[in-house]
Formats: structure tokens, C-alpha cells, sequence
């Protein structure tokens, strides 16, 4: 089954050498164009990850802050993609990306890394059950006996 990515366009566009490289590795790639879109999308259909093309910190942070969990999932890796200053990267990752990189990055990195990240996410469970004691880590609940 090939995975799927989310394109989430923030006033900035992937450059088309990602989309077609992506795409040659088996990636199916979905285009949201802006937040409200992005969130219409992560809610119809589950994405292996999401790439943040952002023009300046400031849309990303606010994007991600505004929109919180419904773009940011903990068993979702998120990446931003813009040019920041390390200050500035701490604020994004701080807001729920899980890697920040920037827009100069080879193709050839960019995938190793976002490889590594949909490894650790599919480790990563989405339940625990022990006896009557259900625990969900990323909606952040626990029940008892359903």
C-alpha cells in the first residue's frame, strides 16, 4: 500500500522536484491550500505524514497554534518546510512540528528523514488495553470498561 503525504501550502509552494521525487518513491501526495483546508483534508483521510510549506515562522507558528490538534497528531509526522533561524525553529517545533527543515535541503535528505520519522510513527500505538483500562496517548484519554 503506498503512503500517503499532505501538502499543506502556507504561501509558500513545494518546489515540483519534491512533488516528482515523492512521487517516484510511491508517495500519493494530497495539496491542501491553507490551514482550513489542511484540516478538512486530515480529517477525511489518514496521512502517513504532512509537509508545512511556509512563508516565514510566523504563518507556520500560527497555523499550528491556531489549528492545533487538528493538524498536529503525535502519531503524525508533521514537517516544516521554510527558512528560520534556530530561535525561530524551536518556536515551530515548540508548536507541534516534528522536524523543521529548510527549503535548500536535498531531496535525498528530506526523504531519509521523513522515512525515519513514518518508521517511528508506525511504532508508535495508537491504543494501550490492559484488562478493563484503555489508555489513547494521542487523543489524550483513558477509559474504563469501554
Amino acid at each position: 500500500m503506498p503512503r500517503s503525504l499532505l501538502f499543506v501550502e502556507l504561501g509558500a509552494k513545494p518546489a515540483r522536484e519534491l512533488r516528482r521525487g515523492f512521487a517516484a518513491e510511491g508517495f500519493k501526495i494530497d495539496t491542501a491550500t491553507g490551514a482550513l483546508h489542511a484540516q478538512n483534508m486530515a480529517a477525511m483521510r489518514c496521512y502517513d505524514a504532512k509537509v508545512l510549506f511556509g512563508d516565514g515562522v510566523v504563518v507556520l507558528r500560527g497555523c499550528l497554534e491556531r489549528r492545533g490538534r487538528d493538524i498536529t497528531d503525535a502519531s503524525v509526522p508533521l514537517i516544516a518546510v521554510t527558512n528560520m533561524t534556530d530561535d525561530e525553529e524551536v518556536q515551530v517545533l515548540e508548536a507541534g512540528a516534528s522536524l523543521c527543515v529548510s527549503p535548500a535541503t536535498s531531496f535525498a535528505e528530506m526523504l531519509l528523514r521523513l522515512r525515519a520519522l513514518i518508521e517511528i510513527a508506525d511504532g508508535f500505538p495508537r491504543q494501550y488495553r490492559r484488562r478493563d483500562l484503555g489508555i489513547d496517548p494521542v487523543a489524550r484519554r483513558a477509559s474504563r470498561g469501554g
